[in-house]
């Protein structure tokens, strides 16, 4: 097992950190270094690959090759680019398609050209209306007609 001191920390290859007083942190901990927070994995990951990994890059992520979050060996650590990760309809936890996105923004935007009555049911649909209609919260729907969810323009995860 190789042991790296770094910001008087102990890191081992094995996933494990020392603290300061020789406390051993948890796995899925994030750690306070220069008043930023980070997360062990990345620890881990930055104390064996120093030359190579910068700790300050958003772009790229940790993931964990065998998917368990809690296994922070370097062997089980591999540095990704952020645009990899799944958006969109293909993403294992979105809620709607591309198309109902689609619909549901074209909904929207039609009763707002329209012009009717702010209370008229027949072609004007509040978020709500809509979040009913898709079987999804009122929150998700305003987000997905302001831009700020779904937006194709910012599939690059920030």
């Amino acid at each position: 097992m190789n042991k790296i001191e770094l910001w008087g920390y102990t890191i081992c290859d094995n996933g494990e950190i020392f603290g300061i007083r020789g406390k051993k942190f948890k796995n899925n901990k994030q750690i306070k270094i220069n008043g930023k927070i980070y997360f062990t994995s990345h620890i881990v990951y930055y104390a064996f690959n120093q030359n190579t990994f910068d700790l300050e890059d958003r772009n790229n992520i940790i993931i964990h090759l065998d998917g368990n979050e809690l296994n922070n060996r370097l062997e089980n650590l591999k540095v990704e680019s952020k645009k990899i990760i799944v958006q969109g309809e293909n993403n294992i936890k979105s809620k709607l398609t591309d198309k109902q996105v689609e619909e549901i923004r074209e909904l929207y935007k039609k009763g707002k050209e329209e012009k009717v009555d702010k209370n008229d049911p027949r072609v004007k649909y509040s978020y709500r209306q809509l979040a009913d209609m898709y079987g999804v919260s009122h929150t998700l729907i305003k987000g997905i007609i302001k831009g700020h969810f779904r937006n194709k323009e910012n599939y690059i995860i920030k």
